[in-house]
């Protein structure tokens, strides 16, 4: 019996079948539920700084880059209200650490794209952010395929959005050359939802979206011939911890202040002159120590110690011997600032 276009019409794809079902270069993925992840090469998954593990949805696949070492191995799902889910990838609160999350950096990944030989191709990722400005990196975009590196700027090749402490930045890299940043002046506002876009055409030209208009500035961009990019998301934290010390009464003559910092007791301070002068030198001391940023008088009995990144540092105590009376001291510990980063949809594919 001859085939006719009814016939053949049976087994053809019905219009509202997923794209994700017979399309292998495209990838879209709304995070609904908690992946399945894993050390790649098996095993479970690691959080020392530049471990890879997969990360494996319903219809996506993911690789994980650790940047830093975090204790919270994986990324994860956050509600956003009862019918949209979001990842959440913040893994610890620590500053300079942070994630990065690729479609994979060999060439036969399904989101890797041959510039010269694919068709545009393109990447959207849209995100909310309620506290935007405690961003280091936090940028969407296509990469050469190469080795995962811990800093964004060490890539070979590069095009990317990146909401760096608020601001929207056009990041690019060509060929192992400096970082050039743009800055396109549209700022991200605190818990609203945005769309970045990256285009790249058949030659390699890059156009860049926001919310899907173009930057208010922008910068011209082309990736090499042949070169092989992926689509990539890079975040790190730039948040510290801070304490707050106060003291219920001011210091008198013969007191011995001595203050510890992450175990490790400094050398006292003696009052010295009058309330305002011995704070300041108390504050001075806890200065000293390698892991502190800044000690700063904040107040008649108060001291503010800021940390530097990397680690959850601590005053543990400012004990005052000798004299008439011995201020006390109550420390108040603020700890890394949450981004609050989700990331609500990430589409890639052919234009």
């Amino acid at each position: 019996m001859p085939v006719t276009q009814d016939k053949i019409s049976n087994f053809q794809y019905s219009d509202a079948i997923n794209r994700r079902v017979w399309d292998n270069q495209f990838t879209f993925e709304n995070f609904c539920q908690n992946p399945t992840v894993s050390l790649v090469g098996g095993g479970a998954s690691g959080g020392t700084a530049g471990n890879t593990n997969a990360m494996e949805f319903t219809w996506s696949d993911f690789e994980y880059n650790i940047k830093g070492t975090q204790t919270i191995t994986a990324p994860s799902i956050a509600l956003v209200s009862e019918s949209i889910g979001a990842l959440n990838p913040e893994m610890d609160l620590t500053a300079n650490d942070g994630v990065e999350i690729c479609g994979g950096i060999i060439s036969t990944a399904p989101n890797a794209f041959k510039i010269g030989a694919s068709p545009a191709f393109y990447f959207r990722s849209r995100i909310t952010m309620s506290a935007p400005n405690n961003t280091d990196d936090c940028a969407f975009g296509f990469r050469k395929q190469e080795a995962y590196q811990a800093n964004i700027d060490d890539y070979a090749d590069m095009a990317v959005l990146n909401v760096i402490t608020g601001d929207i930045k056009i990041e690019t890299i060509k060929g192992g050359a400096a970082t050039v940043t743009t800055d396109t002046t549209d700022n991200f506002t605190a818990s609203s939802v945005i769309d970045l876009e990256v285009q790249v055409d058949g030659e390699g030209a890059v156009t860049y979206l926001i919310n899907g208009t173009a930057p208010t500035v922008t910068a011209a961009y082309s990736f090499t011939d042949a070169l092989f990019v992926t689509p990539f998301f890079f975040f790190l934290h730039d948040s510290t911890n801070s304490d707050v010390i106060d003291f219920d009464i001011d210091f008198v003559a013969s007191n011995s202040i001595v203050a510890t910092v992450n175990g490790g007791a400094l050398t006292a301070d003696v009052f010295t002159t009058d309330q305002a002068t011995t704070i300041a030198l108390v504050a001075a001391k806890i200065a000293t120590s390698p892991v502190v940023a800044s000690a700063t008088v904040t107040g008649a009995r108060q001291i503010t110690v800021q940390f530097l990144p990397g680690g959850a540092n601590v005053v543990n105590s400012v004990i005052t011997s000798a004299g008439a009376t011995q201020p006390v001291a109550t420390i108040t510990a603020t700890p890394n600032a949450t981004t609050g980063l989700r990331l609500l949809e990430w589409e890639c594919g052919l234009a």
